[in-house]
């Protein structure tokens, strides 16, 4: 068996998301013929490929391959799923509503109703486009640290994995540069590192100092 390379980790990625984007772009075509056009959303899914793109890209500028096995895709995979699920959550939300309120769109005046009782949705899936526009390893490094840090799924976890991913998220934050961010959250995240690897796999290991993480 061929071993399994980074460049068929991207085209797994690539694949994967370009199966959610068709389907997603289908659901939004449905809700903008149902809405006659008033509701005309953007495909979160083209949005995520693109922003995985600009990583990629920031990872060869410094000689590195985002599609590795490394701890910084993984916490950013793990983050961005939850975000996903949560966009999904929401368009789930407004076709519900339109089972009922479909009807309100034959009528040019009632669909002013049907548009501002899904307003609130519609901003939400939009917002969080924008949150995904302005996602990076810096603006989001509490997040990323937190997605693993806070992970109580200990049976995913070896002893060590913790301090790996601290290590690696530290040599990024001085790769990329935003060192000093990463160093302002250590009094914390080091406290979490101990705490995850007492609890990985129902190990225990011996005190350390945070500065030899």
């Amino acid at each position: 068996m061929e071993k399994w390379t980074d460049r068929d980790e991207k085209n797994l990625f690539v694949a994967k998301t370009n199966i959610f984007e068709g389907n997603l772009e289908a659901i939004l075509n449905k809700i903008r013929k149902i809405t006659n056009g008033h509701i005309n959303m953007k495909n979160y899914f083209s949005y995520y490929q693109r922003k995985v793109e600009e990583l990629e890209q920031g990872f060869k500028e410094h000689d590195l391959n985002y599609f590795d096995n490394n701890w910084v895709r993984r916490a950013v995979r793990e983050y961005l799923t939850t975000e996903m699920l949560e966009v999904l959550e929401i368009i789930e939300i407004i076709q519900e509503k339109l089972n009922y309120l479909s009807l309100l769109y034959l009528n040019e005046k009632t669909s002013k109703l049907a548009d501002f009782i899904l307003e609130r949705y519609v901003n939400l899936y939009n917002e969080k486009i924008e949150e995904l526009e302005n996602f990076s390893l810096k603006n989001n490094l509490v997040d990323l640290m937190y997605t693993i840090l806070l992970d109580d799924r200990y049976y995913m976890y070896s002893k060590g994995d913790f301090i790996e991913f601290y290590k690696e998220m530290e040599e990024i934050s001085k790769t990329f540069g935003f060192h000093d961010t990463f160093i302002s959250l250590s009094e914390i995240t080091t406290e979490l590192v101990k705490y995850q690897e007492e609890n990985a796999c129902c190990l225990e290991i011996t005190d350390y100092s945070p500065k030899t993480i």
